[in-house]
């Protein structure tokens, strides 16, 4: 299954002594499915880097209301896209 459309995207980064979680609704994103192993590419169409450097984890909910959760990977040097992880629904 790909996806193309508004998600809302929650992101979770550990910094030295602390996480935090950063909440950015209604985001334009493509997302495409690796079926074998589980991994969602998600890619963010948004003016702003959304993603940085220290991402661990991520949770996506798409427009239908499925909420995608797992380990943040592989994050974009341009800080727009990462693989997700599905490690529970």
């Amino acid at each position: 299954m790909d996806y193309l459309g508004p998600i809302d995207l929650t992101l979770l980064y550990s910094i030295p002594g602390r996480e935090t979680e950063s909440c950015h609704p209604r985001v334009t994103a493509t997302l495409f499915y690796n079926e074998p192993q589980r991994i969602w590419s998600v890619m963010v169409d948004h003016p702003e880097n959304l993603i940085r450097d220290g991402l661990i984890r991520a949770e996506v909910v798409l427009s239908d209301g499925r909420k995608l959760v797992g380990a943040a990977r592989r994050i974009s040097v341009l800080g727009n896209s990462f693989d997700l992880v599905e490690d529970r629904q």
